[in-house]
């Protein structure tokens, strides 16, 4: 009996163009809302020949995340936790604000975090080294709720930030409300990275408080 074999995707002439490239225009592009047929616009091939170097969508996206996490900055293990615990919000932050659109993709792609693996195995060394008197469990329970807390602070803010969002908010808040009657208003010092810090630091303090008694 003959097997039958499913036709091949065809993938057009061999590419002028890297996988760095690729990863380069989907960026370019914006991490969160990407094509494949934008990429390719970009690099100047045909779509079909994007699968020279990547499988789908969501392969470019994985080497997008790759190339942004791998320059997330490490905490200095000679630290306190606390500081340690601070310098990641700030690492976390700062690579949103580098590679707009990816605070979105890491939040709603499943196991975005498989790109820090290597980086959790330094950080969550360098928190023992810093005297965190918890066990793993605490431990990832802090690093994950300070890392969501920066990435939904930075995608809120480049919402506010992207065009009028900023006045768009404003408007929309004061059609229902005077400012002095709002809950959240939209000013820009409430939705900085100062906001976030006060966040970092309530939870910091809680989870002293929690393993200390």
């Amino acid at each position: 009996m003959e097997h039958c074999q499913a036709p091949r995707r065809k993938t057009g002439p061999k590419p002028v163009f890297t996988l760095n490239e690729a990863v380069d225009a989907a960026i370019a592009q914006g991490i969160d809302r990407f094509t494949l047929t934008g990429v390719a616009k970009r690099l100047g091939v045909a779509a079909p020949s994007l699968y020279r170097v990547i499988s789908s969508r969501d392969d470019l996206l994985m080497h997008c995340f790759l190339r942004a996490t791998g320059e997330l900055s490490l905490p200095d293990p000679g630290h306190s936790w606390q500081d340690q615990l601070r310098e990641y919000t700030v690492a976390v932050w700062e690579m949103c604000g580098t590679y707009p659109g990816i605070a979105h993709s890491l939040l709603t792609f499943p196991g975005s975090h498989f790109a820090i693996q290597d980086y959790l195995d330094d950080l969550t060394e360098g928190l023992l080294r810093g005297g965190f008197p918890g066990g793993d469990d605490d431990m990832h329970f802090i690093v994950d709720l300070l890392g969501d807390n920066a990435l939904v602070a930075s995608m809120v803010t480049q919402s506010l930030r992207d065009g009028d969002g900023f006045e768009l908010a404003r408007q929309r808040l004061g059609s229902v409300r005077s400012e002095d009657r709002q809950h959240f208003p939209i000013r820009e010092d409430l939705w900085d990275y100062n906001w976030l810090q006060r966040k970092t630091e309530f939870v910091i303090r809680g989870m002293e408080l929690q393993l200390h008694g």
